[in-house]
């Protein structure tokens, strides 16, 4: 079979979509959880210390926590039909997957990243993924404060898990968020999807999801199914005039015969 390149370049603007940006300079959102009274945290902030602080515990062996859902973050998210079956006082255990700090305004700050399931092993329910949430924290004269605390932010993965590989990004001159890279498999197929996790007001939110890379190596023979199989890189450049930049993806992978090169550029 020869071999073509495919090409794809998508420019998209943070969000994926000027809605989204316009959500982020807007007001009057509120995050999941109330953190005005919240206790700080001095000195050092780790896993231990933001876990125990949010969820009220933390267990160093199993390293998780637990909460429980209830009726308003049920009705808030209307996660009850996923495969996950999360109803009111569900119990839910919730793991770390990210820790960064970043400095924007010139105030330090962390973002962690966390996945929740009502199963313990994570692994029970093998059509599911797991809830991912969030925290942000910001620092000032020596202590932490909780700005948000975002126990829904979106469901992915599959079997339990969602793929552990992840990247802190800077999308803005004052603006960073986190790269998450689930990862899909079946039927000799084998997916890669990129979402992006910011800050938008008081919530964390996820403001794109791309097709990062893909292959059916698995179930291609070379006769009647052709081997496909691409990739994706991609930068955040600054763009003129605003305070998000722009986010260039290029793809490149195999094609059959049966296909043409081809360029497709798209602005949102």
């Amino acid at each position: 079979m020869s071999k073509y390149l495919l090409i794809v370049i998508l420019l998209v603007i943070t969000s994926c979509s000027q809605n989204n940006i316009d959500k982020l300079h807007s007001s009057g959102q509120k995050s999941q959880t109330s953190t005005s009274n919240a206790k700080n945290i001095t000195g050092e902030l780790d896993i231990n210390a933001a876990f125990r602080m949010v969820f009220g515990s933390y267990n160093n062996v199993k390293n998780m926590s637990e909460w429980k859902a209830n009726k308003e973050f049920l009705d808030k998210y209307d996660i009850e039909e996923t495969p996950l079956a999360i109803d009111e006082d569900s119990l839910l255990y919730v793991k770390p997957l990210a820790i960064e700090s970043f400095k924007e305004n010139n105030i330090d700050k962390k973002i962690i990243i966390t996945i929740s399931s009502p199963y313990s092993d994570f692994e029970d329910c093998h059509a599911c993924g797991v809830v991912i949430g969030g925290m942000l924290f910001s620092k000032a004269n020596n202590e932490w404060k909780l700005d948000i605390d975002q126990r829904y932010i979106t469901i992915d993965g599959e079997f339990g898990h969602i793929n552990e590989e992840y990247e802190l990004v800077k999308i803005g001159d004052m603006h960073y968020g986190i790269l998450l890279y689930p990862a899909y498999s079946g039927s000799g197929f084998n997916y890669k999807n990129l979402i992006l996790i910011t800050q938008v007001n008081n919530e964390l939110k996820k403001v794109l999801e791309l097709d990062k890379s893909s292959n059916n190596e698995g179930e291609a023979d070379g006769r009647t199914r052709k081997l496909y199989s691409y990739d994706s890189k991609y930068a955040f450049i600054p763009k003129q005039g605003s305070e998000y930049y722009d986010l260039v993806i290029v793809q490149r992978g195999k094609l059959s015969l049966k296909k043409k090169n081809s360029m497709v550029i798209k602005q949102r």
